[in-house]
């Protein structure tokens, strides 16, 4: 790491910290303490490069704050990323070279379904601890037993089911009962969109309509038509990356939002907010984070995020998301007081955090984070929150595609 990665925020006190040449000081970790090595897997080329882009920099600037003041356990955290290209076999190949041949402590990362249950699969006998960390479906449960947890697999990231408990009968309730789905044709939008219609049925809504695109889709016209015909209420759009950026401009341009309401994640997502800023004014989402999040973590972790980054749109949840999968990581190999994998996950294991999202803690029985929901309306080219929906409990091991 280049020395001027951690020089930049805060002063570091106390016994081995050091004055550069800039007058900022820095951390000395001494020559006998081994680096702890977190592996990050993302995408940094390919359809998904925007949300990869905003993980990389939220993970870098968690690692470089931690560093600035002292490490983990008084030892320097050494980063180490990898473009998983959002394909499964790259990711299990990157994977695998991480933990076998770099020799990294964690894992965190990725994006798509698919490269997370790569990596899953690829790093399976090991002991090495791996945190997920973007809203997906459960996959910590043990293949062919559902009941049963992964013992060194944890997801941060929300799931569907947290966001449709409350999103779903507002949308019902505010908005109209029928709903039409279009999503990208691979497995999360598949568990997003076959969720959501069993929320809807549960709450006296009825779907109209379900299309799915290949992924590098960039023409919808097709589909526009036939969700002109269907007339729902609500377009639920969970098209990723560069295609729903492609898919939203064009149902903006046949003028469904003024026939209907438009909705849907992650097709709205702060990661992709750059093409869709003259796009997406009015439109409603759940989300697990917003900049405009009222609370000392956040606004601290938004001045460092501006200072090193300076965004020109609103900071991703993807960024929140890789800054605290660091900060669980730190939390609980000091809580364990040391990096040993078994005393980690049992240090992990209900451990409680106050992140820029809000609280969160880790549910002992599923790994999967227990978290605030927000109901956001996105004004302004901001993501203004309208509800806190409170602290969200995934079910048990539902739906997990293990």
């Amino acid at each position: 790491m280049k020395r001027r990665d951690f020089l930049k925020y805060s002063a570091v006190a106390g016994a081995g910290a050091l004055v550069g040449a800039t007058g900022f000081p820095f951390v000395s970790f001494g020559a006998s303490k081994k680096p702890i090595k977190i592996g990050l897997s993302t995408p940094l080329s390919g359809v998904l490069t925007d949300y990869g882009v905003r993980l990389e920099e939220g993970t870098r600037l968690a690692v470089d704050l931690i560093n600035e003041k002292g490490g983990i356990l008084g030892r320097k955290v050494e980063l180490i990323v990898e473009d998983d290209k959002t394909d499964p076999a790259t990711a299990s190949l990157k994977a695998k070279k991480m933990v076998f041949n770099d020799k990294v402590d964690f894992l965190t990362g990725t994006i798509a379904s698919s490269t997370t249950l790569a990596v899953i699969n690829a790093i399976k006998g090991t002991k090495v601890p791996y945190i997920w960390v973007v809203e997906g479906e459960d996959k910590n449960c043990l293949e062919g037993q559902k009941d049963k947890t992964r013992k060194y697999v944890f997801g941060i990231g929300e799931t569907p089911e947290q966001k449709f408990q409350h999103f779903t009968p507002y949308m019902v309730k505010n908005f109209g009962k029928t709903f039409y789905f279009v999503g990208s044709d691979y497995v999360f939008p598949h568990f997003v969109i076959s969720e959501g219609k069993e929320s809807l049925k549960r709450h006296g809504g009825v779907t109209v309509g379900e299309e799915y695109g290949p992924l590098g889709t960039t023409e919808w016209s097709a589909v526009i038509t036939k969700i002109e015909k269907a007339k729902p209420d609500v377009l639920f759009s969970v098209v990723v990356g560069n295609d729903g950026v492609a898919f939203v401009k064009q149902a903006m341009s046949f003028g469904l939002k003024e026939k209907m309401v438009i909705t849907g994640f992650p097709s709205f997502s702060p990661a992709t907010y750059s093409g869709l800023a003259d796009y997406a004014e009015g439109v409603y989402l759940p989300t697990c984070y917003s900049e405009l999040l009222d609370n000392p973590v956040n606004k601290e972790f938004v001045r460092l995020y501006k200072a090193k980054y300076s965004p020109k749109w609103p900071i991703a949840e993807i960024a929140n998301e890789g800054y605290t999968a660091i900060q669980f990581i730190k939390g609980a190999a000091e809580k364990a007081g040391t990096s040993d994998p078994d005393k980690f996950v049992k240090a992990l294991e209900g451990f409680r955090l106050m992140a820029p999202q809000g609280e969160m803690r880790i549910n002992p029985d599923n790994h999967l984070a227990d978290q605030h929901i927000y109901l956001c309306q996105i004004k302004n080219r901001q993501y203004n929150v309208v509800k806190d929906f409170g602290l969200v409990v995934h079910p048990d091991h539902s739906g997990c595609s293990a």
